[in-house]
């Protein structure tokens, strides 16, 4: 058993369910924003990008240490360093911590994101994810 951290061990072949669901939950963002006006709340487009980087980070920690994340989506970062050790990238793990930080603000506060910080978060995944598919097509 992995200690440590606020995951649980977990077979490591199920990394492949939670990186499609990754890329799905992008592909429904991207959508979303494709579809909003000016003016429409972003938080829902965003909750969608922050489940996305929280499953990007689930398929990591999961292929490369058989570990995912439980209770904590902060400790996220954690979960995904301890898997990867030295392959994974500060950048991207810096990234992964931002997106992933922005969740209670965009799903349990008042405050109404706008387009262009939906357009933003959006940007910061797709960097995210071209990393972690790229880590993830990796033996």
């Amino acid at each position: 058993m992995v200690r440590g951290g606020t995951w649980k061990s977990v077979d490591r072949s199920t990394w492949s369910g939670r990186a499609r669901n990754a890329g799905d939950y992008l592909r429904a963002a991207e959508d979303q924003l494709d579809l909003a006006e000016e003016g429409t709340n972003g938080n829902p487009i965003m909750s969608l990008t922050i489940q996305s980087a929280i499953a990007y980070g689930d398929a990591l920690s999961i292929k490369f240490g058989g570990i995912q994340n439980t209770r904590d989506h902060a400790a996220i970062v954690k979960a995904v360093r301890q898997a990867m050790g030295n392959r994974a990238d500060p950048g991207q793990l810096n990234r992964l911590g931002q997106i992933v930080g922005r969740k209670s603000d965009v799903q349990y506060d008042f405050r109404v994101s706008t387009i262009d910080e939906a357009r933003s978060l959006i940007e910061q995944l797709r960097r995210f994810s071209d990393w972690a598919e790229t880590e993830l097509a990796r033996p």
